[in-house]
């Protein structure tokens, strides 16, 4: 049987030797999973933002659509040559194929967009603080999202 003791972002277990291990509190351990993942997974590595209106490639990379739409432009700027029709991926340099609609019609990345709402409703919401007056004698907080 486990003896748990809670201090601050850590806690301390027993298991009935005289050995204590120290291990991340289930909240501070939740907090850092959500970033990690966020950072890892949810994050343009063309711009390097959330995503907004996420694009999958051929190759499962997946980017948001106007850095998508960029990087075709410029890549056949760079190429000079006018064939819209496909493009290397930034990251493993795999070709994909456009239909006529374009990036816009590049296949939405579902999996990507339902997990950036998930972790942004588990952030806890963040405080900043403005200065009111010139005197600094008066600090206002507002939510910032």
């Amino acid at each position: 049987m486990a003896c748990v003791f809670e201090v601050g972002p850590t806690r301390r277990e027993s298991f009935g030797g005289d050995k204590i291990f120290m291990v991340p509190s289930t909240s501070t351990f939740g907090a850092r999973l959500a970033q990690e993942i966020y950072d890892e997974f949810l994050v343009c590595k063309i711009c390097l933002e959330s995503y907004q209106r996420p694009k999958c490639l051929s190759c499962l990379h997946t980017f948001c659509e106007d850095c998508i739409e960029s990087h075709v432009t410029a890549e056949s700027a760079y190429k000079k040559y006018t064939d819209y029709r496909e493009f290397t991926c930034p990251l493993c340099r795999k070709r994909t194929q456009l239909s006529a609609g374009g990036v816009k019609r590049l296949p939405d990345n579902f999996l990507v967009a339902s997990l950036a709402e998930i972790v942004v409703r588990q952030r806890p919401p963040r405080c900043a603080v403005e200065i009111c007056d010139n005197n600094y004698s008066t600090l206002k907080t507002q939510h910032v999202p």
